[in-house]
């Protein structure tokens, strides 16, 4: 990483107007906030190492606007920051630091879409951020663009059961996880690694956090009974 950091600094000294460079560079000091986020606990380091990639990737996209990837970390920074809580948020508008969270939503979808190095990466992100929203619906539509692209990726199938079973779609969620059973006994790329025991203990989790949810039709006669008689009331089939 430092090596990679080094040559895109020596390019950019050459040229400043580099894009690939300064991608480049924006993507090491973005895995360096990641690195001091996740690892090492040290805040304002990665705080900082986000501050310098997402001023790298503004540049890069203020002078190719159709270097889609550059806007990878800009959207990350805006939903991260746009989801602290306010008196933080406030802190760092004072600082200079602003995000917003709606709007790095859209900017991670549109380089889930479009982008080219980072849509992978983009993709994931969006997931994961649609789960933390429970936004099960959407998460299953990124999930279900992204398996193709990393078909080895057993975890993702295994979320896409998960985000089912959030949306009580009991017959897709376990069809999901017959697809990973059926790939793991075929051996195939990538699911040689998963152990059985893990497949059962999703499907046991899945099962017993669905049966214990009341029907969808359980749900609206109760609604129903509740209320003052008015007349008389169709249930769904």
């Amino acid at each position: 990483m430092e090596r990679a950091a080094e040559l895109a600094k020596a390019r950019i000294e050459k040229n400043p107007n580099d894009t690939a460079a300064s991608y480049a560079l924006g993507v090491s000091y973005g895995m360096r906030a990641n690195y001091d986020s996740m690892m090492r606990k040290a805040w304002l380091d990665a705080l900082h190492n986000m501050q310098a990639a997402r001023k790298l990737h503004n540049r890069v996209t203020e002078l190719d606007p159709n270097f889609v990837d550059a806007q990878l970390i800009q959207g990350l920074h805006d939903y991260i920051i746009g989801s602290l809580p306010l008196g933080w948020r406030m802190m760092g508008s004072i600082a200079g630091i602003h995000g917003d969270r709606a709007r790095g939503v859209r900017t991670l979808k549109l380089v889930s879409e479009q982008g080219r190095t980072s849509r992978v990466d983009a993709a994931m992100m969006l997931a994961a951020i649609y789960r933390r929203e429970k936004k099960p619906g959407d998460a299953i539509a990124v999930l279900n663009r992204l398996i193709p692209l990393v078909p080895r990726n057993f975890l993702l199938r295994l979320e896409l059961a998960e985000m089912y079973g959030d949306l009580g779609d009991k017959p897709r969620a376990i069809a999901v996880l017959d697809e990973v059973d059926q790939l793991k006994r075929a051996n195939a790329p990538g699911y040689q690694r998963l152990p059985e025991e893990k497949i059962q203990t999703a499907r046991e989790r899945l099962l017993a956090r669905l049966d214990s949810k009341p029907s969808r039709r359980a749900r609206v006669e109760e609604t129903v009974l509740s209320r003052p008689a008015t007349g008389p009331v169709v249930l769904p089939r």
